[in-house]
Formats: C-alpha cells, structure tokens, sequence
C-alpha cells in the first residue's frame, strides 16, 4: 500500500501564496511544493483555494506571438505541438485568443478537399458540378456539415470525376446498388447555400440567381445528369425521343428561359409530375426530334455530360 505524502505547513502556505496566481504554471507549482497535480488540486479544494483561469493571468501576448498565432492557427497542416512549441502557450490559451481574434482553425484536411471550391462559380466545370450536386447531392449539418452525392453504379466515372477536381484523396463508397462520396466541410457547405443548396432543398430549391448568367448552360448540364432524362419511346414501330427535366416550379421556369433563348426552341412546361407523390415536384419537357436535337446541342456545348444523355 502507498502512503500519500504529508503536506507540511511551510507547504500550505506556499500553496496559498502560489495556487491562486495565474501566471504560475502547474509545473513550477509542482516543483515548488513537491507533491503531483492531483495532490495540489485535492489540498487546494480542502482548504477553499480557487485558481483564476489561466488565460486571464498569463502575461500579455507580444505582438511576435499574435503574429505565429495568425500564421499558424489557420492552416490545418500544422500540428498543434508544433504551434504550441512555437508561440509558448498552451492549446487552451491559444483557442482562446483565437476566438479573441476571430480567427477559425478547420479539421484535419485528410482527403485534400478544396473547401473554397464553390466561393466563386468561374468555370463550367464548377458550374456543372455545383449543378450536379444541386439536383442529386444534398447538404447536412445536423452533427457536422457533410455535403453528400449519390450516383448510380454505371455513373461511377461521374463521380471519380466530382472526387479528383474537390477532394483527390475523398474514398468512394458503394452502398445499395449506388456510389457515394462525403465531404465535411463547413466552408463548403456555406458557399453552396449561396446557391440555394441547403438541407431538404428537394421542395424548395429555386434558381441560384447568384450564378453568373454565362454559366447557367453547363449549370443546367449539371442538374439535368441528375434529374433530367433522355430515352427512347416506343409506340408501334414507331421510336421517338422524350427529354424531360425534373425540379421545382420556380428552378424550371427560369432554366427553361436560358434553354429557349440559348437554342432558340419552346419547350413544354412546367407541368405537375406525380402531383399526389411530389407535390412540388413538376418537369419542362420535349417530345419534338428538332426540338430535343437542339437542345442538346447547346447543352452538350462543353462536353461535361454524361454520353448516356446525350445524342453523341
């Protein structure tokens, strides 16, 4: 059996002198006293000692320290030892004046996402993939902020793509006859909801007006390899071709505007689909062959398109 070691009272009077001073630290009072941290915070409690917290008695931040902490603090890829060991204060004094300074620290960027991806729409591969994710992906952040995307197994390639233009190393995982891949990203999520990308969009979704207008073709390209379809029908032996494009009555008003004026055709819609299922959901469609030819023509400009969905 261990014997505890006995407090003298010299003790017990450096500890009253020394435990309710910030700026001595657990180290230097363990030294001083000569009994371990949990001895100290017992004998403490017993006699009625409260020690202040500690950020608020460590001496003032020099402007070199702000400086690292501004450096450092932000960038993921560097360890908190290697902060710690830098600046000179504990992870608990750092977060605080972190907070202080407005400044955020993400989680560990294993999967390499590019969490600024979505900040600005510049390109029609971002158009298209902002697209995509509008129609078959969906955004949570019940726990975490995780954007998710589900495709079929014959669209894997599709989403080997999504994966090496956002997040290289992010692992795709098959579930129920499906592909999927997840991304945690708070940034990522914020900037899509600037989009109109939010959790449980499917009844609400409208027109992301903040999307450049000279990028509203490959959006829609996007959103139709999602929620848009291109088949034949068969009536007789007579084989025609149907397009259609599913979403919401305000989304499809304007998406059919920048389809008209770009092919310069009239299409269809929008109409109820499945009005007692999807009350929300309606669908602009073509069963004109000139019509549909045109049309994807001009959506298939930039050649981002899934081949099934289109005339090739």
């Amino acid at each position: 059996m261990l014997l505890r070691k006995r407090w003298t009272q010299e003790q017990v009077v450096l500890l009253e002198q020394l435990y309710v001073d910030g700026s001595v630290s657990w180290e230097q009072l363990a030294q001083v006293l000569g009994h371990s941290q949990l001895s100290i915070r017992s004998k403490a409690s017993k006699v009625g000692l409260h020690r202040p917290h500690p950020t608020r008695c460590q001496e003032r931040w020099t402007a070199e320290q702000v400086a690292l902490l501004k450096q450092l603090y932000v960038d993921e890829n560097v360890p908190w030892m290697d902060i710690e060991q830098r600046i000179g204060r504990s992870r608990s004094a750092i977060d605080s004046k972190a907070s202080d300074l407005g400044l955020s620290r993400s989680h560990p960027n294993k999967h390499r996402a590019d969490r600024k991806y979505f900040k600005i729409i510049n390109s029609q591969m971002k158009a298209y993939l902002l697209g995509l994710i509008a129609a078959d992906g969906s955004v949570s952040n019940d726990i975490r902020y995780v954007i998710s995307l589900g495709l079929q197994r014959r669209d894997r390639i599709l989403l080997e793509r999504v994966a090496s233009e956002i997040a290289p190393r992010i692992p795709i995982t098959e579930y129920q006859n499906a592909y999927y891949i997840c991304i945690s990203s708070k940034e990522m999520a914020r900037d899509l909801a600037g989009y109109g990308v939010v959790p449980r969009k499917s009844a609400i979704f409208g027109w992301p007006h903040a999307l450049p207008n000279e990028f509203a073709i490959p959006f829609i390209l996007g959103y139709f390899d999602g929620d848009g379809s291109l088949f034949q029908r068969v009536e007789g032996r007579r084989k025609s071709w149907q397009w259609e494009l599913l979403g919401c009555y305000d989304f499809l008003v304007t998406a059919k505007q920048h389809i008209e004026y770009q092919s310069q055709v009239v299409i269809n819609g929008p109409s109820r689909d499945h009005k007692d299922k999807h009350p929300y959901l309606y669908r602009i469609y073509s069963g004109n062959q000139q019509t549909i030819r045109r049309i994807d023509q001009i959506l298939n400009a930039s050649g981002l398109g899934l081949p099934r969905k289109h005339f090739g």
